[in-house]
């Protein structure tokens, strides 16, 4: 429960970040610029990334005992679920075109 927090959590920066943007963009002050903008969304999820793989650690988290293989293998399960949903080849089919 506390990753799922942590994620909505780093989402809602994301969020309100891009609604500040507008707002700038909007009014013209000129305190963030698109490339500024595009450079903290990515170290956020850079670090959401870091999380979500176990490399970071933050003072709420539990403590698991052993790896985090299970939630990276969670990740790899859950792209190839979304590769399939967006096969639109029939099963069976060979990926060259004759």
């Amino acid at each position: 429960m506390n990753i799922i927090k942590v994620v909505l959590g780093f989402i809602e920066l994301a969020f309100a970040l891009k609604f500040f943007s507008v707002a700038d963009l909007a009014y013209g002050w000129h305190l963030l610029d698109r490339e500024v903008f595009l450079s903290i969304w990515i170290a956020l999820f850079f670090v959401l990334g870091l999380y979500l793989i176990g490399r970071l650690k933050f003072a709420s988290d539990q403590r698991q005992f052993g790896c985090h293989a299970c939630t990276l293998c969670d990740a790899r399960i859950g792209v190839v679920r979304l590769r399939r949903l967006h096969d639109t080849r029939p099963l069976g089919c060979s990926l060259q075109s004759r």
